[in-house]
């Protein structure tokens, strides 16, 4: 189940928690981090990748440093999935920015002027899958929460049946360019009977490092029938 905003301030002005990013409580905070904190990334950027003719881009709110990487590290590893709501007004501002730029205009009879149409960006919202079993050690996929609330947040449905994780394979952090796409060969692949044939798929991940991840699954989903693929990751290596 969800942990909404206002759930979780119920819950920490009971028992408040400590910012693990700084280890202050966070009881004056709305947030799983403190306020602090949470102000620290009001100063973002929104960051574009030109990638391949599979993923042609890939964006990101954050660079994977500091505050954001503790953030993520502690919802990965730490096991906190509420800490993804510290990301959803960045989220929410960075697709509305998208959104805004794809926009067109267009005639209004009534009033013989124009008005702005936002277009749909995507039919659908896929998470990259982890293996079944690195998901039941650690008790979800971290890319499925936030895809989630992507999903939410835009409007736009998602699936976690789309792609399946039919390698175990080691992590990818250290690895070469060239270990990494040995690495994911074979490594997934789109689940039979999916409904995704000329769909846009905004395909999402956590962190962006080289983008083999992204492209491999890219490739998957553009072999099944999808019209398009754009990435979508909470922070990018530099």
């Amino acid at each position: 189940m969800q942990i909404s905003t206002l759930l979780y301030t119920a819950l920490n002005l009971l028992v408040p928690g400590l910012c693990p990013t700084c280890n202050t409580a966070t009881i004056n905070s709305i947030y799983p981090i403190c306020s602090q904190c949470m102000d620290a990334l009001s100063y973002r950027k929104y960051f574009s990748m030109k990638y391949s003719e599979y993923i042609p881009e890939i964006y990101s709110c954050f660079i994977y440093a500091d505050i954001v990487k503790k953030c993520i590290k502690t919802m990965k590893y730490g096991r906190k999935k509420n800490m993804v709501l510290v990301f959803n007004k960045t989220i929410e501002e960075m697709f509305t920015s998208l959104s805004a730029k794809k926009s067109i205009q267009v005639p209004n009879k009534l009033h013989m002027s124009h008005k702005t149409c936002h277009m749909k960006l995507y039919d659908l919202i896929v998470p990259v899958p982890i293996h079944p079993e690195r998901k039941r050690v650690r008790g979800f996929n971290q890319s499925e929460i936030i895809t989630d609330h992507i999903s939410k947040i835009i409007k736009i449905p998602a699936s976690s049946s789309v792609l399946l994780k039919t390698k175990n394979t080691a992590p990818q952090t250290h690895q070469t360019l060239t270990t990494r796409i040995d690495n994911l060969t074979g490594a997934f692949a789109a689940i039979p009977g999916t409904s995704i044939f000329k769909k846009n798929i905004l395909l999402v991940d956590d962190v962006v490092t080289t983008g083999t991840t992204l492209e491999t699954c890219a490739k998957e989903l553009l072999k099944s029938g999808a019209k398009s693929v754009t990435g979508f990751t909470l922070a990018r290596t530099l």
